[in-house]
């Protein structure tokens, strides 16, 4: 298993009313990290201060396994944001997430 650390940056302008990012995108991109976190991909996630994006960190068996889940995302299908995928080492980790 791979792990790694993803940052969403926002696209600036925003392609959709800050309206239609509140009403109907967010609840779309946090349903799609809901389900990302029931499958194990995600560990957490969550928005920037002032949100102007979010970091989540994640694993899976590859970057491109990893990539076709963040392509997925809402945000991304409808140029709301990118997402920057670095993959890194767990050496050390706290005894709450040992198992995952």
């Amino acid at each position: 298993m791979k792990y790694f650390l993803v940052q969403s940056v926002m696209a600036s302008p925003l392609p959709v009313s800050p309206e239609e990012l509140k009403e109907k995108f967010i609840p779309l991109h946090e349903a799609h990290i809901a389900w990302g976190i029931e499958k194990g991909i995600v560990l957490f996630a969550g928005p920037k201060i002032g949100k102007s994006g979010g970091f989540m960190i994640a694993r899976a068996e590859s970057v491109d396994e990893l990539q076709l889940f963040t392509d997925a995302d809402p945000f991304v299908l409808n140029a709301i944001a990118g997402f920057d995928i670095t993959e890194f080492l767990m050496n050390d980790r706290s005894e709450f997430v040992k198992d995952w």
